[in-house]
């Protein structure tokens, strides 16, 4: 009985000591892998951190097709109210030479 006890505890100890070992080799294998992963945080902090500047960018850009697109349109309407306006002052023109005539002809009869 007490060998089997003692044969009990040993077997305790050694399995402990086993996964102590175990716990330790993992440990020291995080630990090489730490610099490694440290650079591949850093990667990626660093693509995210271009994402994000390629992101404002885009933003720049789109506004500035915005501003573009506005400015081509307000010339389209100025455009649009010279034509108008020019329209008028002909319609004006023709009016004026037409009262001129009927003034002209009474005016010789």
């Amino acid at each position: 009985i007490i060998v089997s006890l003692i044969l009990v505890q040993v077997q305790r100890l050694s399995g402990k000591q086993k996964r102590e070992r175990e716990s330790t080799q993992e440990r020291e294998k995080e630990q090489e892998r730490a610099p490694e992963r440290a650079r591949e945080r850093e990667q990626e902090r660093a693509s995210e951190s271009a994402r994000g500047r390629e992101r404002v960018r885009e933003g720049g850009r789109a506004r500035e097709r915005e501003r573009a697109g506005a400015r081509v349109r307000e010339c389209e309407r100025a455009r649009e109210c010279a034509s108008k306006r020019e329209r008028e002052l002909l319609e004006r023109e023709r009016e004026w030479e037409r009262k001129l005539e009927k003034v002209s002809k009474s005016e010789s009869e």
